[in-house]
């Protein structure tokens, strides 16, 4: 009955560890998409300022605008990557969370908690949904902003990017 029992934990400690190591891999996928995004926002961010400033407006700000939105595309196809099939923050969804449809942006995913039991009694959640992340459900998200900041940027409103900048 003992070995029986010890076995038993064994196993349970090995499927443990096996739930922690996918875990980890989710999380640091998540934290390597978020570290691509938060750079793609720098390069925003620089642009507003640059615009703010009045340097480079040869063009009316046409290439920054142009710009501002590859970097909201390439910032959309991030917030859709997946980890074994499935969505990184879209919760238990099988779509791409993030969408597109006209006339703005919406999160097509879920509230659902991933979590992984690595112990007998504890479960950690290993996933953020876009809701948290992008702002959905706040008023305004994100790709909103983006699309917003480079309207401003072609009308060369200046107050609107400052206000955009905060």
């Amino acid at each position: 009955s003992r070995v029986m029992d010890l076995s038993g934990a064994s196993a349970a400690n090995t499927q443990a560890r096996r739930n922690a190591e996918d875990g980890q891999v989710w999380i640091e996928i998540a934290d390597s998409r978020l570290g691509a995004i938060g750079d793609r926002l720098q390069r925003v961010r620089e642009l507003v300022i640059t615009a703010c400033n009045g340097v480079n407006r040869t063009d009316g700000g046409r290439a920054d605008a142009a710009e501002v939105a590859g970097l909201r595309e390439s910032i959309a196809t991030l917030a859709n990557s997946r980890h074994s099939g499935r969505p990184l923050f879209g919760g238990f969804v099988s779509v791409d969370p993030i969408a597109s449809i006209d006339p703005g942006w919406v999160y097509q995913g879920d509230g659902g908690a991933i979590t992984r039991r690595v112990a007998e009694k504890e479960n950690v959640q290993i996933n953020v949904t876009g809701v948290d992340i992008f702002g959905f459900g706040a008023g305004q998200n994100l790709f909103q902003l983006l699309d917003d900041i480079g309207a401003q940027v072609l009308a060369g409103d200046t107050h609107g990017l400052g206000a955009s900048l905060y």
